[in-house]
C-alpha cells in the first residue's frame, strides 16, 4: 500500500471506516444470532475501539434463562470485524484473540466477517 499514491491511501482508509461503522451500526440495531445455540446477543453499548485487530467494543446483559440461574450479569464484549472483502482466517482470529487477552477484561470476542477460511474453525 506505500506505493499507492497518498490520495488513494486516504481514499481506501475512509472506505475502511465507513465498512466498519456500517457494521457495528447494524450490529447496534440487529444484535447477533448464535446459530448453533439459538441465542441472540443484543448490545446494551457498542463503540469504536483503538485496536489493530478489535475494532468495537461493548456490552450485552447475559440473563438469569440464558445461565444456570442467579440473577442478570452485564458481559464485556470485543469485537473484530473481518475483510470487507476476502475470507476470515486463523491469523486474524488468534491476534484477535491475543488483543482481546491483553487485560481488558473481556468476557466474549465476536469475529465477525461475510466469508470463513475452511481453517477458522479450528482456531
Amino acid at each position: 500500500e506505500e506505493d499507492l499514491p497518498e490520495s488513494e491511501r486516504k481514499g481506501k482508509q475512509a472506505a475502511t471506516g465507513q465498512f466498519e461503522t456500517m457494521i457495528m451500526e447494524n450490529l447496534r440495531k440487529a444484535g447477533v444470532q448464535n446459530m448453533v445455540k439459538q441465542e441472540r446477543l443484543k448490545f446494551d453499548r457498542l463503540e469504536p475501539f483503538p485496536g489493530v485487530y478489535l475494532q468495537a467494543a461493548g456490552e450485552y446483559t447475559e440473563t438469569r434463562s440464558e445461565r444456570s440461574g442467579g440473577s442478570d450479569a452485564s458481559k464485556r464484549v470485543a469485537v473484530c470485524i473481518g475483510p470487507e472483502h476476502g475470507t476470515v482466517g486463523p491469523g486474524l482470529i488468534k491476534d484477535a484473540a491475543k488483543e482481546a487477552l491483553q487485560g481488558m477484561g473481556f468476557d466474549i470476542l465476536l469475529i465477525c466477517g461475510f466469508a470463513f477460511d475452511p481453517h477458522a474453525e479450528e482456531t
